[in-house]
């Protein structure tokens, strides 16, 4: 359903409830109570972490990537052991005040090489993710809210519909291709999941529609609000020019969303491209050159407007990369690995590297860096520590905590 049909379908089933001004003034409350917000950016293909955050002084990075390694007087130190890829220069600068919190070694065990398999585990924080129908990010807005539903908590913006980390029992994500397009997506992207997986996910909304019909209708209402609050924020110019790329358009819409004090708690941005097998070292500049410029914009725009302190980033990636190169000289790449490197960025976060450093002379049976962080542990911060949640009941299981976010 397209957003005018949408409105004009919301205007049809809840008219007679006469909510928006009741729905706008909860909103407006629960700004003016600090709610906070997470901003989840997933670099789509598998971002070689050994190349970001980079162990200049270690020999044996250097010697199984002579052309892909980056070299000792390339990279934007940050202590005496690590530096930052050239193109992270804002990231380095925000590095050093005190904002950036990295966390290399993240991943699972067994490893899964298959992009698909390895995005399902990490969305739906499951190793074998077989039939999983919610998402992390989806239960943690189902703990959040407790029994309301509100369906605007998830936005997911970039794309024609929410990843499966955004799925839950009771709140459904919301999808924004652009700024011109709004849809409702309570489905998995298309081709990630079976049929009978697709039926029993849409028996759930089924039942959830019949369990309490009233407070549906009110969530309809609720949404118009939101679609509307959106459209006006993104008539405003934002406070600080962003690079005319898609992901900082992207996290724009996110910054005038959260402006708007709309009820959004949880926000889904990707960055595609990471795959990068052959010719590493020039398309991972670029990418990491949009993703600099893209995250600096976004919270500068989140300082400007007051809502930094409010506001959590994470960063992460399906895998890491293989630590041997694969090809040679210019054409030089990296095949999939496994343990990656997670970031995140606030004012809300403990800056620094955190987590045993991976080491490079006990690789598996592939030749890729084993985990030394569970990805679960790095949720949990999130979850429990940003948002004051159960982790253990979110996830599942007891991952332990990165520590990255102040308690």
């Amino acid at each position: 359903m397209d957003r005018r049909g949408f409105l004009a379908g919301a205007a049809g089933a809840a008219g007679a409830l006469a909510l928006l001004p009741k729905h706008a003034r909860a909103a407006q409350q629960a700004a003016s109570e600090g709610p906070r917000h997470l901003v989840v950016v997933f670099l789509s293909g598998g971002n070689d972490g050994l190349n970001t955050l980079v162990p200049f002084d270690d020999d044996l990075y250097h010697a199984a990537r002579p052309d892909v390694a980056l070299r000792r007087d390339e990279v934007l130190r940050i202590d005496d052991h690590h530096g930052l890829h050239p193109s992270l220069a804002k990231l380095a600068e925000r590095y050093s005040e005190g904002g950036v919190a990295l966390l290399p070694g993240v991943g699972y065990a067994p490893p899964n090489l298959s992009h698909f398999t390895s995005r399902d585990v990490w969305d739906s924080a499951l190793v074998d993710p077989a039939g999983a129908r919610t998402g992390w990010i989806g239960r943690t807005v189902d703990a959040l809210l407790g029994e309301a539903v509100e369906p605007t908590a998830m936005l997911s913006i970039g794309g024609v519909s929410a990843p499966l980390s955004m799925l839950a029992e009771r709140n459904a994500p919301y999808a924004v291709a652009n700024k011109n397009s709004f849809r409702v997506k309570g489905g998995m992207r298309e081709g990630s999941a079976s049929d009978a997986r697709m039926r029993a996910l849409e028996a759930l909304n089924r039942r959830a529609v019949a369990a309490n019909a009233e407070r549906v209708a009110g969530s309809v209402e609720a949404a118009a609000v939101s679609i509307e609050l959106l459209e006006r924020a993104l008539e405003r110019e934002p406070a600080v020019e962003y690079p005319d790329e898609r992901l900082a358009r992207d996290l724009s819409i996110a910054a005038r969303a959260i402006d708007a004090e709309m009820p959004t708690r949880v926000f889904h941005v990707a960055q595609s491209g990471y795959d990068t097998h052959v010719e590493q070292r020039g398309m991972q500049a670029a990418l990491l050159a949009d993703l600099d410029a893209a995250l600096d914009a976004f919270l500068r725009d989140l300082a400007a407007l007051g809502r930094l302190d409010r506001t959590l980033v994470l960063v992460y990636s399906e895998f890491g990369r293989r630590v041997a190169q694969n090809g040679v000289r210019d054409k030089a790449g990296t095949d999939h690995g496994a343990a990656g490197l997670a970031m995140m960025l606030g004012n809300g976060i403990r800056a620094g590297i955190h987590g045993a450093r991976p080491s490079l002379d006990a690789l598996d049976d592939h030749g890729n860096l084993p985990h030394t962080t569970d990805f679960r542990a790095v949720y949990a911060d999130a979850i429990a520590g940003w948002f004051g949640l159960d982790a253990e009941a979110v996830l599942g299981g007891d991952f332990g905590r990165a520590g990255l976010v102040r308690a």
